[in-house]
Formats: structure tokens, C-alpha cells, sequence
């Protein structure tokens, strides 16, 4: 299968004193290589991500959809 059609999904299970260090830098490494490689990853926890949104939109596929993750955060506070 190529990199292409992969789609990971990600979502805090739990965090605990040790995710911030090991956990979520892998997953941010390996999410990575794989939309370097040409697939797609979908982080399904919109909280988790306050206060990082301009990280994110930066990285956006599109303008379009920065711009729609922007309105769902301002919606959110």
C-alpha cells in the first residue's frame, strides 16, 4: 500500500506525567514521515490542541482548511 492512502488517526487515550516527553513527540515524528511520504493524519482531539493552533494552521493542507480549524477553535472558547 503506499504512503498515500494511509490515513492515521490519533487520539489521547490518556495522559499521564510521561505522554508530553515520549509519547506525543514520537506521534508528532512519525505523523511526520508519513504526510512527508504523501498520507494524511487526523488528530481527533480538539481540545488537546489549545494553544497550539497556529502550529497546526501553519501546517494545514490548504488555506481552507486553516482557516476552518481557526473558526472551530475560536468557536471553542
Amino acid at each position: 500500500m503506499p504512503a498515500a492512502a494511509i490515513v492515521l488517526g490519533l487520539q489521547c487515550g490518556g495522559s499521564d506525567a510521561f505522554t508530553a516527553i515520549s509519547a506525543n513527540p514520537a506521534l508528532g515524528f512519525a505523523a511526520d514521515l508519513l504526510v512527508a511520504a504523501g498520507g494524511t493524519v487526523i488528530l481527533g482531539e480538539t481540545p488537546e490542541i489549545h494553544g497550539a493552533e497556529s502550529l497546526l494552521t501553519r501546517r494545514a493542507a490548504s488555506p481552507e482548511i486553516a482557516a476552518a480549524l481557526g473558526r472551530r477553535m475560536r468557536s471553542m472558547t
